[in-house]
């Protein structure tokens, strides 16, 4: 038995029934399921159990421990995540892992409702619980001067001011950029409206982390391509990004400040119910989040792009930053 073989019969047997047999399994071509970095295989998998053939869609990547551990802790715990199977919850390094598919995006009449309802479930779970979730890293205040700040936005920014091209949050450089643009003449005068925003949200940030009342288990790249459907219910994939921090900076990528408010009603259904003042106050202040998260996608287009040196590419970052989302 292959190396595939075992982890697929494995996840079955785990998730199934303890005596159901796989029978054939047949890797498809395609079959996305999220935006991850990661290679992910697709396998069609007849199994028996009870005399009965049955089939099932499952799904193997290599994964990091921080994703590995977030998945166990949180199927264990019946929350709407695919369930997942590992026969590594140590190894520091990537590590296979199995998991359901579990389809496509929730319908549009759908979307924030379902979403909003999950989201709340795992938030809620792991709130205040940093004890029992020690391999995740923290989102406090460094992790947002360092990481958000600096290497998602600030340092890619000022390399295409002085014309250097782009640089992304990993320090990977991609050379010059296409000839023909003028990137400081077009955007220097947003540099300090742009600064301004980042002591804001860092400012609001490290007071969420002081405070304490709203640390939990956090996506961090929560957007539409990790959030799927299936029974009418939405479930979250791709947890390479986990880590304990705000809950609020989940919010803004995903739903609208009116949608966010079908978050907070769901949280307040599980027992956890935050003044609605409060609340919107605390989503406002990380809607520049997703902003400064994805701003390398936009220098990056308006340096290389097909075509390139388009000014909307940089413009819908910088409007995210700083009007938030809409």
């Amino acid at each position: 038995m292959t190396r595939v073989s075992e982890l697929l019969q494995a996840t079955i047997a785990a998730h199934v029934a303890p005596d159901a047999r796989v029978l054939e399994a047949r890797q498809r071509e395609g079959g996305e399921q999220g935006f991850s970095a990661a290679m992910l295989r697709y396998y069609d998998v007849t199994y028996t159990r009870a005399g009965v053939t049955e089939r099932a869609t499952l799904v193997t990547k290599e994964a990091s421990l921080g994703e590995r551990r977030s998945l166990a802790w949180l199927g264990g715990r019946g929350l709407p995540v695919p369930f997942s199977y590992t026969p590594d919850l140590t190894t520091a390094a990537p590590a296979p892992v199995c998991m359901q598919y579990v389809g496509a995006r929730p319908a549009p009449g759908e979307r924030a409702r379902q979403a909003a309802r999950t989201l709340a479930a795992i938030h809620h779970a792991a709130l205040g619980r940093v004890d029992e979730l020690p391999w995740l890293p923290r989102a406090d205040p460094a992790f947002f001067a360092r990481w958000l700040i600096d290497a998602c936005w600030r340092r890619g920014w000022q390399r295409a001011l002085a014309g250097e091209g782009h640089v992304d949050a990993y320090g990977r450089h991609f050379g010059p950029p296409k000839p023909g643009g003028a990137f400081a003449a077009e955007f220097a005068a947003y540099t300090q409206p742009l600064e301004e925003a980042a002591a804001r949200f860092l400012r609001d940030m490290t007071a969420l982390w002081e405070a304490g009342d709203s640390l939990t288990l956090v996506h961090a790249d929560f957007h539409d391509e990790h959030v799927r459907s299936r029974g009418g219910r939405a479930y979250v994939i791709d947890w390479g990004q986990a880590h304990y921090g705000p809950l609020y900076v989940d919010l803004p990528n995903y739903f609208s400040r009116d949608e966010a408010l079908l978050y907070r009603g769901a949280l307040a259904e599980l027992g956890h119910d935050l003044p609605p003042d409060e609340f919107l106050a605390r989503y406002d202040a990380a809607s520049p989040y997703p902003g400064f998260k994805y701003f390398g996608i936009g220098l990056w287009n308006w340096c290389y792009g097909d075509p390139p040196h388009r000014r909307d590419s940089v413009l819908q970052f910088i409007d995210m930053v700083l009007e938030g989302p809409h």
